[in-house]
């Protein structure tokens, strides 16, 4: 009986866990991927600041890890976001066009 009751519970636990999940559909993660590049390129530009690296960070998790291609190199969100100030700090951010675009 005790089996049971515990089956029972992770049964019913992981469908509310899945459930709390949101369902990002072909629209919606366009349009995160779009919000995503805006602020990729605003953060890059001429007179960007802090709070626009902020903005495009709120949208990554804590756990975000990106990893280069083409360097190999492994890259958390802490390790992007200090990179980020720190470039900004040094006044690194002079675009005046988008960099990136979605195709």
């Amino acid at each position: 009986m005790k089996k049971l009751i515990i089956l029972l519970f992770f049964t019913l636990a992981s469908g509310a866990i899945a459930t709390e999940i949101p369902e990002l559909t072909k629209e919606k993660l366009k349009k995160k991927a779009v919000l995503i590049n805006e602020l990729q390129n605003k953060m890059l530009m001429k007179g960007s600041t802090v709070e626009d690296i902020d903005k495009l960070f709120s949208h990554y998790t804590d756990d975000f890890i990106y990893i280069h291609e083409v360097y190999g190199g492994t890259y958390t969100r802490e390790h992007l976001y200090n990179n980020s100030i720190k470039y900004l700090k040094e006044g690194e951010y002079q675009m005046t066009g988008a960099r990136y675009k979605i195709t």
